[in-house]
């Protein structure tokens, strides 16, 4: 599978982005078309690159990918000197992308795992009725986490797909929906903010 197999279909920008100071920089060190340029750079790692890492790029295809017009050296060394883009291992990065993206990394991340099929849909084992069956056997219809009797009831990842838990019994508990909404993608020591 390719990085750019995620399936997103956007990116987040906040509302305030335009007045952010390296944004302004941007826009007096590069003007209108810089801040294009880096709109089409994020976009492009949305649908390309949604770990925010350019592998396997030079400078010259990240202003390609970017549609930046002018000299490329000018805009590599204004985004690294405004901190927009850094190097990190060896290539450049997207500054605190996954900070910024976190839909698009939970996606990334889920893909990686192999939780989708090319269609979107989520892959689970072709077991998972029985699995399903035998965590409820087990736990009853009594959530693991708050001792809620309340349904509705889902069956939860203690350590979630996309963090490389599996679809095994000992990983598996009965939630209710709130705590399992709550929960989230997070492990549950990173939701309880428990250090193991």
């Amino acid at each position: 599978m390719v990085e750019g197999d995620t399936m997103n279909t956007d990116i987040r920008v906040a509302i305030g982005w335009s007045r952010h100071p390296k944004i302004i920089k941007l826009r007096r060190k590069l003007g209108a078309e810089g801040v294009l340029a880096l709109i089409g750079l994020w976009t492009f790692c949305g649908e390309n690159r949604p770990s925010g890492i350019f592998s396997g790029m030079d400078e010259d295809d990240i202003a390609i990918a970017a549609d930046y017009p002018g000299d490329t050296a000018t805009f590599i060394e204004t985004l690294s000197n405004l901190r927009l883009i850094e190097r990190k291992e060896g290539c450049w990065v997207l500054h605190d992308w996954e900070n910024h993206q976190p839909e698009a990394m939970r996606r990334y991340r889920y893909v990686q795992s192999g939780g989708y099929d090319e269609n979107g849909n989520r892959i689970f084992p072709q077991d998972w009725q029985e699995i399903k069956a035998l965590v409820y056997r087990r736990d009853g219809r009594l959530c693991q986490y708050c001792g809620s009797a309340e349904g509705p009831f889902h069956v939860d990842h203690v350590i979630p797909r996309i963090k490389g838990g599996p679809d095994t019994i000992d990983n598996l508990v009965v939630a209710c929906a709130p705590c399992n909404a709550r929960k989230g993608s997070k492990t549950v020591s990173e939701w309880l903010g428990v250090t193991p």
